[in-house]
């Protein structure tokens, strides 16, 4: 009996999980069908991709697809259409999401622990923008992580010209990001926060390179390094500039900003991209040739993160979004634990591990991960 009662919980517990996982696979890819129809409509594989390349792709992809029965070559096709390049490698963003990041990056650790308010202590080495105060679970404390009053905050607001807000939680796509400047700057501040009960970062406004400036004045634009980890050992497999338009204040590009891929020796590819797959041969707002830039201090930026990266090895994938200053150090803003971003580095700079993606990910399990079966309790 018992036998029995277990065959039929375990029946029961991998249905849900397969019914879970089938819903979060579609969902992601109705989100990329929002985003490609205004500029691509309705993506037919079969004008698209010829019949040689929709085998390959499936040949490659429909075997590790937990549920076979989702794979589409949807993804092949929006990638082929809007850079013109087929390659079977690229990998399909739902499955990216739901099964590679998943297995790379534990997202229970991950919402602990990625909070802003941390980063000083989680990166101490690092170079971060400079915070005037950070209010956890309902209490103000200092850059040094010392308590302080209400009056003493107001006090330091009033003392600058500019400041930014960000959610210290999940503020992801430039959302929960608030730039303040102008009179009574602390009345100002309290007055935004006052119906939010979220953990809160309160920073000076970061001065960028002026080479980086050139492109977008108004957002600090950044570069976005890609970095996985194996045995001990960062590296950088995919790095991308992400550029604000139209005098935006972030950078985004889910809010609105496009980006462009960085090649070696830190000068920027001659075509930029929107998340929707548009493409920009000059930058839409300043009307500079993306590849007359070059990043500066590109080289000790990836060292930055690698270093980063090693020192904190509780998670092997991570994306990381750093800022150039003034003085051309690199300076650290977020780090992606999870979820961070896939379509940018392959618009940009084709399968995202390149030549090491076979070997990767032969560590992925393609099964249905946890994550996706029900829990009950604690």
């Amino acid at each position: 009996m018992n036998r029995i009662l277990h065959k039929c919980y375990q029946a029961f517990f991998n249905q849900w999980a397969r019914r879970a996982f089938c819903k979060k696979m579609e969902k992601s890819l109705s989100g990329g069908r929002k985003l490609w129809e205004p500029n691509f409509g309705h993506l037919e594989e079969t004008r698209i991709l010829s019949n040689e390349q929709r085998q390959a792709a499936q040949d490659l992809w429909k075997s590790r697809f937990p549920v076979s029965s989702l794979f589409t070559c949807e993804y092949h096709a929006f990638y082929t259409l809007a850079t013109g390049h087929f390659d079977a490698h690229y990998i399909p963003d739902s499955l990216y999401y739901n099964l590679i990041d998943l297995g790379f990056s534990n997202r229970t650790r991950g919402r602990a622990i990625d909070n802003k308010c941390l980063y000083a202590k989680l990166f101490p080495q690092a170079k971060q923008p400079e915070t005037i105060a950070c209010r956890m679970n309902r209490s103000w404390v200092d850059r040094d992580y010392c308590s302080i009053s209400e009056k003493e905050l107001r006090d330091q607001l009033d003392a600058v010209d500019e400041v930014v807000i960000k959610f210290a939680n999940e503020s992801m796509g430039g959302k929960g990001v608030f730039f303040l400047s102008g009179n009574n700057l602390s009345q100002q501040v309290f007055d935004l926060i006052k119906d939010e009960n979220k953990d809160i970062v309160i920073q000076k406004v970061l001065k960028q390179h002026p080479d980086l400036a050139k492109l977008n004045p108004a957002s600090v634009n950044t570069i976005r390094h890609l970095t996985f980890l194996e045995n001990g050992k960062a590296k950088v497999y995919s790095s991308i500039l992400r550029m604000g338009i139209n005098q935006s204040r972030v950078d985004n590009a889910s809010s609105g900003g496009i980006t462009c891929g960085i090649t070696a020796s830190g000068r920027l590819k001659p075509v930029a991209y929107a998340v929707s797959g548009k493409k920009y041969e000059l930058h839409p707002s300043s009307e500079i040739s993306f590849d007359s830039i070059t990043v500066p201090s590109f080289e000790a930026s990836i060292k930055f993160v690698e270093n980063l990266h090693e020192s904190f090895p509780l998670f092997r994938l991570v994306s990381w979004d750093i800022a150039i200053d003034e003085n051309g150090e690199p300076v650290l803003l977020e780090p992606n634990l999870y979820y961070g971003e896939l379509d940018f580095h392959q618009l940009n700079n084709g399968p995202l591990f390149g030549e090491d993606q076979d070997r990767i990910l032969s560590e992925v399990q393609w099964t249905i991960p946890e994550a996706f079966y029900p829990r009950y309790g604690y």
